[in-house]
C-alpha cells in the first residue's frame, strides 16, 4: 500500500470517528469502546400511551428506559455517583 493510500485511509477513519463522537446515540459510543455513564436523576420523560394504547406513567417509562440502556449501552448512575467519579 502506498503512503498516499495509507494517508487517505487514515483520514477516512478519523472522519468516521468524528462522526461517531458527534452522534448522540448511546450504542455507537459503547461499540467504539467508550465507557458511557447516564446520570439517571438528571434526565426525565413524560407519561404517554404505549403501543397497545395503555397509558404508562412517566416514572414507569423512565425506569424501563434506564433498564433497557443499563449494561447494554451505558452504565446508569446517580448524581451522587457522578460527583464521586
Amino acid at each position: 500500500m502506498s503512503k498516499e493510500t495509507l494517508n487517505q485511509n487514515i483520514a477516512l477513519i478519523l472522519i468516521d470517528f468524528q462522526k461517531a463522537i458527534d452522534d448522540p446515540s448511546w450504542g455507537i459510543r459503547s461499540n467504539l469502546g467508550f465507557e458511557t455513564c447516564l446520570v439517571e436523576d438528571a434526565c426525565f420523560t413524560f407519561g404517554k400511551k404505549d403501543w397497545n394504547g395503555k397509558y404508562q406513567s412517566a416514572e414507569d417509562i423512565h425506569a424501563m428506559s434506564l433498564a433497557n440502556l443499563h449494561q447494554e449501552y451505558c452504565t446508569v448512575i446517580t448524581t451522587e455517583d457522578a460527583l464521586n467519579l
